[in-house]
């Protein structure tokens, strides 16, 4: 599902970085990749780590807490 939410500029990463942000109840992790903003739950699906500090590989990121395959 994806809805509209505002985001302070201020809490944008930058060109090739990330950030968290946590606004009207949720915790997102936002990944600046090629010019365009991507933002995920920031709650791993399996593990429920924090997804802001896992292992980035174009549009696909890996749970920090998740074992290489």
């Amino acid at each position: 599902m994806s809805e509209l939410l505002h985001v302070p500029q201020h809490k944008l990463p930058a060109p090739g970085s990330r950030s968290i942000v946590r606004e009207a109840g949720l915790c997102l992790a936002l990944f600046h990749v090629d010019g365009k903003l991507y933002a995920i739950d920031d709650s791993c699906p399996h593990g429920g780590g924090s997804l802001v500090m896992g292992m980035l590989e174009g549009l696909q990121v890996r749970c920090a807490a998740r074992p290489m395959d």
